[in-house]
């Protein structure tokens, strides 16, 4: 562990899309727990990531209005949350910063917890959400597969129920600043880069108003993007099964050819062999599919890295400073 490092100024991100609603009241809120954390100084920068509501206006009153350390940065359009939190963090120019969710399910309450954690010597501190009252059965279902899920392809250092309710230093901040994938999940890119970490539970509230933007679909690429950025065992795992029914194919197309042909079939199975090739020719087009699948994903992917776009594009900044 670390020697602790005194915080002069705090970055608080929050990215927002679509939360006008309840936006001014998590403002209220964040500005209140903040002062009670009795800073020398902070900054908290809110990232409208292409909100098609009323969001933008919201933020900028808030900006304009609100005192100097509130900022609104805006991108271009709905870039996602990965890209969202990245614009935070790259604009970020506190010794250290809090990333936390605008909808109110990330208690501003915990911070002092967070901060209190740091300063035992930790590089990054992660809230683990216990329960969260807006989640129904089935979604709490699909987390549970979800993480089982990557530890069946081989991806062991995320954790279940993570968040991206997380503080995390200058350090980690700065190396964070340097990849430069596109497709990302921010959680697995900082619990990958192997920085002293603790965990700290917390309870998420019910949302300040409307209802998450994060829907079942979002949810589903996101779960094929942390398996294809931390894991190559699906391309394994269909070269094996391509393999094995290979050779169990050849066993069956020697058995066949042995108990109808050669000795005129004593089981009685009664065997066509074209029926029986038919079938076998459609299974293994299915798995040369299903192979074929996987690995167009991963070329996708890298297709997509090697085309080199930004990952976001800030269209303004607001705050009472410009």
């Amino acid at each position: 562990m670390s020697q602790p490092k005194p915080i002069k100024k705090l970055s608080i991100i929050v990215p927002v899309y679509n939360e006008a609603e309840g936006v001014r009241q998590f403002h209220k809120m964040l500005v209140a727990e903040v002062a009670k954390l009795q800073l020398q100084s902070h900054e908290i920068i809110f990232v409208n990531d292409g909100s098609s509501d009323n969001s933008a206006a919201v933020l900028d009153k808030l900006a304009q209005q609100g005192a100097p350390e509130t900022r609104a940065i805006h991108l271009t359009r709905n870039f996602g949350k990965e890209a969202a939190l990245s614009a935070g963090l790259h604009n970020a120019s506190g010794d250290a910063a809090i990333m936390l969710d605008s909808d109110g399910q990330h208690p501003p309450s915990m911070m002092g917890e967070f901060m209190a954690a740091y300063k035992e010597g930790y590089d990054m501190v992660v809230g683990v959400r216990t329960d969260n009252l807006d989640e129904k059965k089935v979604k709490k279902l699909g987390n549970k597969l979800y993480y089982r899920l990557l530890k069946m392809v081989g991806v062991s250092h995320l954790q279940p129920r993570v968040t991206d309710f997380r503080l995390l230093s200058r350090e980690v901040m700065d190396e964070f600043s340097r990849f430069s994938e596109r497709r990302r999940i921010t959680r697995g890119l900082l619990d990958w880069m192997g920085f002293n970490v603790t965990y700290i539970e917390f309870k998420s509230p019910s949302r300040l108003a409307g209802t998450a933007t994060y829907d079942t679909k979002k949810l589903m690429y996101l779960a094929v993007d942390s398996i294809l950025s931390n894991s190559r065992k699906p391309l394994a795992i269909s070269l094996a099964l391509g393999s094995l029914i290979s050779l169990l194919s050849t066993v069956g197309f020697v058995f066949i050819a042995t108990e109808v042909y050669l000795l005129d079939d004593p089981l009685g199975l009664k065997l066509t062999g074209s029926a029986l090739l038919f079938m076998v020719t459609l299974f293994m087009i299915g798995i040369i599919l299903v192979a074929q699948g996987i690995a167009s994903l991963y070329l996708a992917r890298i297709y997509e890295e090697t085309q080199k776009r930004p990952l976001y594009i800030i269209d303004r900044v607001r705050s009472t400073k410009l």
